[in-house]
């Protein structure tokens, strides 16, 4: 059921494309009922990592060669830690940071603002009231913890 939704190519340099199920990240997926009876959603790269190399990666990610979510070609899978993905994602050029990172709440502008207030005594309890935030979260600001890029 599994290598019937991947699209498998001859050449071992072609993404082998998932044409299932995907999540909101382009992730393939596959749903298979467990021991219990319940059905449990697994990434289909993760799979296909198993079932080619005969090895759960457990708590390990299985990364992208190829940067491409859908693709289950073994030889474009690699098992790694949130760190090692984290310095292969910076080295690829593909970091969400700052105002790229769909989680950001302010803007560059925003945060060179609070930099500017509190290198002019305005103390980061006032900032985080005026931002609706915690003065912890504007510490981390004011001293390049976050957004250290800018």
């Amino acid at each position: 059921r599994f290598w019937g939704k991947v699209k498998i190519t001859a050449n071992p340099t072609i993404c082998w494309e998932w044409a299932g199920s995907t999540n909101k990240m382009g992730y393939g997926y596959i749903t298979i009922k467990n021991d219990e009876g319940k059905f449990v959603k697994f990434k289909a790269h993760r799979i296909s990592y198993y079932l080619h190399y005969n090895k759960d990666p457990h708590s390990l990610l299985v990364m992208h060669k190829c940067d491409n979510p859908k693709c289950c070609n073994p030889q474009h899978l690699d098992i790694g830690t949130d760190k090692t993905n984290a310095d292969d994602r910076e080295v690829k050029g593909r970091g969400n940071k700052g105002e790229s990172n769909g989680h950001a709440k302010w803007t560059e502008n925003q945060i060179l603002e609070m930099r500017r207030l509190y290198s002019e005594g305005i103390s980061t309890k006032e900032l985080a009231e005026k931002y609706g935030t915690y003065a912890n979260s504007i510490y981390c600001i004011v001293t390049k913890r976050y957004w250290k890029h800018i």
